[in-house]
């Protein structure tokens, strides 16, 4: 009996990648059977590549929750003899020897008999970006204007009687009528006025000066 998946084959939209970037592999189902069966599709993805979640696409349709390193089943029908898989990943370190292989497989189960699609190998070559860390230092004078106005609230009046009361005879009461005392409070009061200092440092567009090329040695 021949098989009902007669092909399965695996590309990538890149040769080599930088950790951190991403690669896309396509998968191509072919068939000429007049049949339909359950496929199961397994992409064991190497320890230095991670597959991004979300990104996995059946015939141009996204499928959230499928991942390929775990199994993605699918239904193969006579009606569509050929099918595309595609998904993401992300290179995450740099292996050994600098590179990652690997390939797909796609198992079903026909008339009770189980076959097993191995697709073609891949190559990625995975490098690190070159990094070096700068510190640059600014002095920078703050100065801030404080503005401080004082205020004085009057607070609830309270009256009390200071000793007994004094009975006198007669209408006239002692003193001149209409008559106010006046008198001042005064308070020396401390003012703290908390002032908090920093900067917000932003950077513009990166500048690249391109010097000559030599196979030596960077420079110390």
């Amino acid at each position: 009996m021949a098989p009902i998946i007669e092909s399965l084959t695996k590309s990538a939209d890149k040769t080599s990648i930088t950790v951190g970037e991403e690669v896309t592999f396509s998968f191509v189902f072919s068939s000429t059977q007049s049949a339909t069966v359950q496929v199961t599709f397994v992409d064991n993805l190497p320890p230095c590549l991670q597959f991004v979640p979300r990104s996995l696409f059946l015939d141009g349709v996204n499928i959230p929750d499928a991942n390929p390193v775990t199994g993605f089943i699918f239904t193969h029908t006579r009606d569509f003899p050929s099918h595309e898989i595609t998904f993401t990943a992300r290179a995450i370190c740099v292996p050994d020897n600098g590179f990652v292989a690997n390939s797909a497989t796609a198992v079903y189960v026909f008339a009770g008999v189980p076959d097993v699609i191995t697709s073609n190998t891949i190559q990625i070559q995975i490098t690190q970006v070159g990094t070096c860390d700068a510190v640059g230092e600014q002095l920078v004078n703050i100065c801030v204007p404080v503005s401080v106005q004082p205020f004085a609230t009057v607070g609830p009046i309270s009256v009390r009687c200071c000793g007994a009361p004094t009975v006198e005879p007669g209408t006239v009461c002692p003193g001149i009528p209409n008559l106010s005392c006046d008198f001042t409070i005064s308070q020396t009061i401390c003012v703290e006025v908390p002032v908090e200092f920093g900067a917000v440092v932003n950077t513009g567009e990166t500048n690249v000066l391109c010097a000559g090329q030599s196979c030596a040695n960077c420079p110390a």
